[in-house]
């Protein structure tokens, strides 16, 4: 095999391997950029409802309005693996917690204290 026949095959092997390390490259930030798409979708909150929303369910639950409350408090919380509104407020001696699925609007927790 003459010397010209050897640079040549080098020089084939050589273009192969780029074509190789590029394609790994473009498969390495492939998995990186939907990596970074998937914990975008679960640490970053995407609610369907919105807080006045979350509110009205809540208020509306303990039969109360806006206006018959004091001490108004609602915010988005991450509660076992999903989104809710936290929301809080009082009514007299009656204080109202509400946790609200922030996807469909469903009460998952609430509780009721009235202050003796």
């Amino acid at each position: 095999m003459s010397c010209s026949c050897l640079f040549i095959s080098h020089r084939k092997d050589i273009a192969m391997s780029k074509k190789i390390w590029i394609l790994l490259i473009v498969a390495i930030l492939f998995v990186v950029a939907a990596g970074a798409l998937i914990l975008h979708s679960v640490l970053v909150p995407d609610p369907e409802l919105t807080e006045d929303q979350a509110l009205a369910i809540a208020l509306g639950h303990a039969g109360l309005t806006e206006e018959q409350v004091s001490y108004l408090n609602a915010h988005l919380d991450r509660d076992d693996g999903r989104w809710v509104y936290e929301i809080e407020f009082r009514e007299g001696r009656t204080e109202y917690e509400y946790a609200v699925n922030a996807s469909n609007g469903k009460i998952v927790d609430y509780d009721k204290d009235r202050d003796d």
